[in-house]
């Protein structure tokens, strides 16, 4: 076993005196605070009591009123935002900014990847840090330290939250948590990949008031503060320039740009803002979908691929998702082939990116890549800001509950086909595993309802056991979407091939184990095949799961029939 060396630097410049927030109430301004907090929580949101029970949060309210007296002010600044956060929805939070705010930021930017903490912004004099992994932050652990920070903010589901990442850099709220101590030291431990180990630490602090650079992309730093991208070591705009020696994703993070893959005859299309207009570019936005429409129609039959990469969409306007899928659908030759669209998205895709990404699968047989969104189909939206009164304090509560789905689908996230979550050694070596797997694949994409129709049900039945062998450990990995697999069921019964149905519809089984009506479409076909074995499996599961379910009576009157094994 190799011994690990250690390095230690500390970086001890005060740019700033530093004395936390900028904030001085008295017990009553707090409570008048609070109360105005809670009240317009229960009161503006469009459904309160949907993911935090309202006797709980009476209770949270009235416990930090007897606590008030006893706690800083960036402690119950803390509590504040962890009342909001309550409510589980990612457009509701309490963001502390302004005059009065946590508005002390160290020089860094922490990002959660699929193997640990890394930073993806640091000061231009700390290059040495670029590629290394957090350990610990302030002796504390630092995955310990990321729950505790990114629950402070309102996240749909734990994808989303790991975008709140960019708070760890934040020197008031470290203090209110007792992360870091009064003489405001950040200390970390990082490691590299072969194991060393290197301790580093800084009391440099930067002033801003506001927390919008968490929509700029991981590699930048707080506003204002003189920092470069971790990836390669540059000065922030080389993000405007393309140089095919990095990755698709790190070429271009300007609002929408799209690349033309020509070995692979594939389109690739970056949408990281759902803006019509972006400051950075001469061109609109569908002047720009235009012109990668019209190069998939360029080479004969049209391009292989398309891929729509949205994993660093963080929303804007929703209006232009329709007009956006219909031009598609009219503008790629192959649109509407299987197999041949991906849609790449992240725990940063959210709101308006949600919503783009649902009415491109609802009207497109588009494939899910990567990780799920940080908002299900079916989220709460259209913030509407206003502010504490006396601390001053923005609070965004949701006003809308956008339906993008069934009713009764109450999953937090939206499951993908094909999984690939960046880890940090990827992102630093420049691997993209998102584009790489889709490039690597089969054209058109081979999925399972695809092959059972094409190749039947042998090589369906081994095409799932080696995609399951590699991703079956993943709760969001879906190999197939259910209707996908009932819709080639038909076909296979209208061709007489009820064996290969019988094989899509337990593949359902499967997938969807604890559905009831699963089972029950499982019993159907095989009623139909005379299979009794079949159909004593799946009518007596489906009974098992829901004994009074609408087809209770068929169920139960078919196994009476075929009588016991």
């Amino acid at each position: 076993m190799f011994k690990p060396r250690w390095h230690k630097i500390a970086i001890s410049s005060l740019f700033l005196a530093f004395s936390g927030p900028a904030i001085s109430l008295d017990a009553r301004q707090w409570h008048e605070d609070l109360d105005y907090l809670a009240q317009n929580l229960a009161t503006r949101h469009a459904n309160p009591w949907d993911r935090v029970h309202q006797r709980v949060f009476i209770e949270d309210v009235t416990a930090l009123k007897g606590r008030i007296h006893e706690l800083s002010d960036a402690e119950i600044t803390i509590e504040l935002m962890r009342l909001a956060a309550s409510f589980r929805d990612g457009h509701t939070k309490l963001v502390p900014t302004g005059d009065s705010g946590f508005r002390h930021w160290f020089p860094l930017r922490f990002h959660q990847f699929r193997d640990g903490i890394y930073l993806t912004s640091i000061p231009a004099d700390a290059t040495h840090l670029r590629g290394m992994r957090v350990v610990r932050i302030n002796g504390h652990d630092a995955q310990q330290v990321m729950q505790q920070v990114t629950a402070l903010f309102g996240a749909d589901n734990r994808f989303g939250r790991k975008s709140f990442a960019f708070l760890v850099s934040n020197a008031d709220l470290l203090k209110g948590l007792r992360i870091i101590g009064p003489e405001t030291r950040l200390e970390l431990q990082l490691v590299d990949d072969e194991g060393n180990v290197t301790e580093w630490s800084t009391t440099r602090l930067h002033e801003n008031t506001g927390m919008d650079f968490r929509f700029w992309g991981e590699y930048f730093g707080p506003a204002e503060t003189d920092s470069i991208s971790a990836y390669g070591g540059e000065a922030l705009n080389f993000l405007t320039t393309r140089d095919p020696g990095r990755p698709l994703h790190l070429r271009n993070r300007n609002a929408y740009n799209w690349e033309w893959l020509e070995q692979d005859n594939t389109v690739y299309f970056q949408l990281n803002a759902m803006s019509e207009q972006s400051s950075q570019s001469d061109q609109s936005l569908f002047e720009t979908w235009h012109e990668a429409l019209a190069k998939s129609r360029s080479t004969p039959g049209g391009a292989d691929r398309f891929i729509l990469d949205l994993r660093y969409n963080f929303g804007g306007d929703g209006s232009l998702s329709h007009r956006l899928v219909s031009e598609f659908i009219r503008g790629y030759p192959r649109a509407l082939e299987q197999g041949r669209v991906f849609v790449i998205t992240g725990g940063a895709t959210f709101s308006a990116g949600v919503m783009l990404a649902e009415e491109m699968l609802n009207h497109v047989p588009a494939l899910l890549v990567g990780e799920p969104m940080g908002a299900p189909y079916n989220m709460y939206g259209d913030a509407e800001a206003f502010f504490l009164p006396n601390s001053g304090y923005q609070v965004d509560i949701s006003r809308r509950y956008w339906q993008l789905s069934l009713s009764d689908d109450f999953n937090p996230f939206v499951p993908v086909q094909i999984p690939a979550e960046l880890s940090g050694a990827e992102y630093f070596s420049g691997k993209d595993p998102a584009v790489e797997q889709v490039l690597a694949a089969p054209v058109p994409y081979p999925t399972l309802d695809v092959i059972l129709e094409a190749h039947g049900s042998e090589a369906a039945t081994r095409a799932y056991r080696e995609q399951k062998d590699k991703w079956g450990a993943l709760d969001y990995w879906q190999p197939v979407g259910r209707m996908d697999l009932e819709h080639v069921a038909d076909r296979l019964i209208e061709q007489g091939r009820l064996d290969e149905a019988i094989t899509a519809y337990r593949m359902n089984t499967w997938i969807f184990p604890d559905d009831w009506d699963t089972w029950d479409d499982l019993g159907q076909v095989c009623v139909e095949a005379e299979q009794h074995d079949c159909v004593r499996e799946g009518y007596e599961r489906a009974l098992q799961l829901n004994p009074s379910n609408w087809n209770a009576g068929e169920q139960k009157e078919a196994l009476k029939d075929i009588g016991p094994e």
